[in-house]
């Protein structure tokens, strides 16, 4: 089992780390185990990777970076913003919070029918971060999970909450990195 000393005979066991392997029904500790754990990977991207793309999470159609861009320039429709949310098995207001969109200019945008090209850029940063955390950690249920729990490497903030700026969804893309390489933070 991986864990590292902290302050004499105290162990810290890395739970994200932990979780993800178990959600993989793995836990690496021999060389034989990563191979079980690539099997496992391969297995979970047939089931799962085939239907998932970028902006899936939004209900947008597969496409490259540039019709993305295009499609975030004109503004996404409400109903994208609405998809994510059931998607992510949160309520409206709590993903116009994470979005930085106040009430009122929430009601503005359900009358204009479709959101402006900066809240349809953050809109597709906040789906895209849910899908690379339902990848590293095996599916929504977890992703949900994590994305709402403090964690210590975000200095006890909760990803989600943390994802709220440019700078912070970095932070969350970056522990995601180390969790899915099994680094410890």
């Amino acid at each position: 089992m991986r864990e590292r000393k902290v302050k004499g005979d105290k162990t810290q066991i890395n739970k994200d780390f932990m979780v993800v392997m178990a959600s993989k029904g793995e836990i690496p500790d021999v060389p034989e185990g990563y191979q079980r754990m690539a099997d496992a990977w391969l297995i979970f991207e047939k089931v799962i990777g085939k239907e998932s793309h970028t902006g899936s999470s939004l209900g947008l159609p597969a496409g490259n970076s540039s019709t993305l861009i295009k499609i975030v320039k004109e503004g996404l429709p409400l109903k994208n913003f609405k998809y994510l949310s059931d998607y992510m098995n949160i309520t409206l207001s709590e993903l116009a919070r994470v979005l930085c969109i106040p009430d009122r200019t929430l009601a503005r945008r359900r009358r204009e029918g479709r959101l402006h090209a900066d809240e349809s850029d953050r809109l597709l940063r906040i789906g895209i971060l849910f899908e690379n955390a339902a990848r590293v950690l095996g599916g929504r249920d977890q992703a949900q999970q994590w994305l709402k729990t403090p964690k210590k490497a975000l200095g006890g903030e909760i990803p989600l909450e943390y994802a709220n700026t440019e700078i912070g969804a970095r932070e969350v893309e970056d522990l995601l990195g180390r969790i899915e390489h099994g680094v410890f933070s």
